[in-house]
Order: structure tokens, then C-alpha cells, then sequence
């Protein structure tokens, strides 16, 4: 049925397109602002095993080529937020470009290739796994499993955390098995080196073995601190994504807590004060906008996608729509997004964020 709907999808945009409707929509939606949401770029496969987190910058340089060619204005964050709530043009098809959480990959691939056309962005970083320096748990386990196929595996003398039978050809067994490798990863005494020598125990038990992992490239890290030091000097900005990368919705103490820790290791690193939020994973409650102001935050993104119209709506800051881009995205999807047709669609169907 997915698949079908679509291949639905897709014809109904193909011809919206050869009908000249995405250009009525970029010129009736001009002024509506458009946030893009990327997350890593791709070094190796990493592609192939999860297109919404890893993006290759080959599809990153295409789409940046089309918003050139389409006329959109790459905006920075900073300056579309200010331009909210007052009635004045900010550049014809505002779009602001942001990276969430860190990646090293992002630093290295993406970023350069919108400085190459001097185009500002935005980088949320979680800082808890930027300060930790290793490969990121979850995202490289993950892609083990994938790597390795779905199957029945025995782990036997690495130690009571880890070993045992498990069943990673069902759903279930393979998550309860990822997050305890995880847990057996990072036990302490922990360094890098330790993680990496548990995560390639663990691969060769999958029978994989370290050309497979490629964890001396630096596909499932985060960026160093010379790295994210120098992103200014790409036009980058450096903002909030939380310092444990998770949103406690009900708990302000731990928000504030956890936006405080971010924001300092961020200032430590001799970056301006962060001041924009990124709602981890995208969730967020209703309150949110009333707690952020207090914290101090001038802005936060969601995960959804659609555009924004300049208004008095003083609560829109908060809860700003993103389209996520993804390796596995059509491109045909993507100028309809851009174009203001999907965007339509929703508005037609209901199923529209009002903002």
C-alpha cells in the first residue's frame, strides 16, 4: 500500500509540475519563509542504511544547485526570526538551511559546499555527544546489525553485559540488543579507545570485521573541536540542540538544566551565546513556547514540515515547521515541498501545522 501511494504521490507531483503549478506556487508563496533540515553527510554506505540521517553530498550539492537556479534566498536563522513579526521582505523565497546534531561528516562535507557559494546555515549541536569524542553508540551499532544482516547470533567471552543469544532477525530483540550494546560499550572505565575496541568486539562477533566498520574515517562521530571552532568562518552558526540530545516534556527543571549545560559547553568553546532551539527528535509539548522564553530562547524548530507567514503570532517562534531532507527523498518531492505544493496539499487536506 506504501508503495503505491507513493507512486500516486509522485504522478500527482509530476504532472502539478509539467502543468507549471510549482511555479505559481513559488511566486504565491514568495514571501513564506522555508526551514531545511539535514543531519550527516555520507563517508562511506551509511547512506543506505539510514537515508534520513546520512545524506551523500553529491544529492546535497543538487539541491543546492536548484534553489540557486529557482531564485531562493538563503537566509540565516537569525535574520528570518527577527523578520517574523514584522511585515518587511527578507529576499525573495527565504529559506533558511540547518544541520542537527554534530556530525563530523556534516563539517566536512556539507557545510563547505554552501560556503563554496557563501550561503549561511545552522548547526544545532547536542553537546553531551560532542563532548564524549566517540563514535556514537546507537548510530553505529545500528548500522552494524544492518551490516551484518538480520539473523540469529550467539556473543559469548566478552563479559556478562553483552553476552548471550540473540534473535536480530525480529525487531524487538534487535533494539533491546542494540541499547544493551550500548550500555556494554560505554561502561567505565571509558575513552574513545576503549568504545572503539568494544564496538569492533562486537562487529567481529557479527562477523564483520574493522575495513567494515571504518571507524578511523570518522562516519559515526561527531565533529572535533577544531572543526566546530571553525564553522564561523563558513557562515555557520552554532546553536541548541540540547546538551543529552532528549526533551523531559512536563519537566522544566531538567529542560533548563539541560539547555544550560549546552549553552555553556558551547560558549566554552569561544562561540557567540546560542540563543535558537531544536527540539530533539523533533518532540516538544504545548508549554514549551512559555518555558523557552523564560530560559532565554529566541526560537525553536520542529520536525514538520511547511512554510511561515510573517504575522503577529509572537508563539510561532517556538514552533517552527522544517522540511527533513534525506538521501532517500525524490527530487521531485523536494521542489514540491520547496515549491509551496506540498504545502498546499496539506493546507487542502487539513493536515497542515497553523503557524
Amino acid at each position: 500500500m506504501t508503495i503505491f501511494i507513493n507512486k500516486m504521490k509522485i504522478r500527482i507531483y509530476s504532472i502539478a509540475k509539467i502543468l507549471g503549478i510549482f511555479v505559481l506556487c513559488r511566486m504565491l508563496t514568495r514571501n513564506r519563509i522555508r526551514i531545511l533540515c539535514y543531519h550527516g553527510g555520507c563517508i562511506g554506505d551509511e547512506s543506505k542504511y539510514n537515508p534520513l540521517l546520512f545524506l551523500s553530498a553529491k544529492v546535497f550539492r543538487d539541491r543546492i544547485h536548484w534553489l540557486s537556479e529557482k531564485g531562493f534566498t538563503v537566509i540565516p536563522l537569525n535574520q528570518a526570526v527577527q523578520a517574523l513579526n514584522e511585515r518587511k521582505r527578507i529576499g525573495r523565497l527565504p529559506t533558511v538551511i540547518t544541520f542537527d546534531d554534530g556530525w563530523h561528516s556534516t563539517a566536512k562535507q556539507l557545510i563547505p559546499i554552501l560556503a563554496e557559494k557563501k550561503m549561511p546555515s545552522t548547526l544545532y549541536l547536542s553537546t553531551s555527544d560532542f563532548e564524549d569524542g566517540w563514535p556514537i553508540p546507537k548510530v553505529t551499532l545500528g548500522y552494524m546489525v544492518w551490516k551484518a544482516g538480520q539473523r540469529r547470533i550467539k556473543i559469548a567471552g566478552l563479559g556478562e553485559g553483552i553476552d548471550g543469544n540473540y534473535r536480530l532477525d525480529e525487531q524487538p530483540e534487535r533494539t533491546a540488543f542494540i541499547l544493551k550494546g550500548c550500555n556494554w560499550v560505554t561502561e567505565p572505565p571509558v575513552t574513545r579507545e576503549k568504545v572503539v575496541e568494544r564496538i569492533l568486539l562486537l562487529a567481529t562477533s557479527l562477523g564483520l570485521n574493522a575495513d567494515d566498520m571504518a571507524l578511523e574515517t570518522g562516519r559515526f562521530d561527531y565533529l572535533s573541536e577544531k572543526e566546530l571552532r571553525f564553522l564561523p568562518e563558513l557562515g555557520c552558526s552554532v546553536e541548541l540542540h540540547g546538551h543529552k540530545h532528549l526533551y523531559p516534556a512536563g519537566n522544566a527543571d531538567a529542560i533548563a538544566a539541560d539547555l544550560k549545560s549546552c549553552r555553556e559547553a558551547i560558549i566554552k568553546r569561544g562561540l557567540a551565546e546560542p540563543s535558537h532551539y531544536c527540539y530533539p527528535s523533533g518532540k516538544y509539548d504545548e508549554a514549551a513556547d512559555v518555558m523557552l522564553r523564560k530560559l532565554g530562547v529566541r526560537s525553536a524548530t520542529t520536525c514538520i514540515p511547511g512554510h511561515i507567514t510573517q504575522g503577529k503570532s509572537e508563539n510561532k517562534r517556538y514552533f517552527m515547521p522544517r522540511f527533513l531532507d534525506g538521501e532517500n527523498i525524490n527530487m521531485l518531492i523536494f521542489e514540491a515541498e520547496l515549491s509551496g505544493f506540498s504545502d498546499l496539499l496539506r493546507r487542502i487536506s487539513g493536515r497542515r501545522l497553523r503557524i
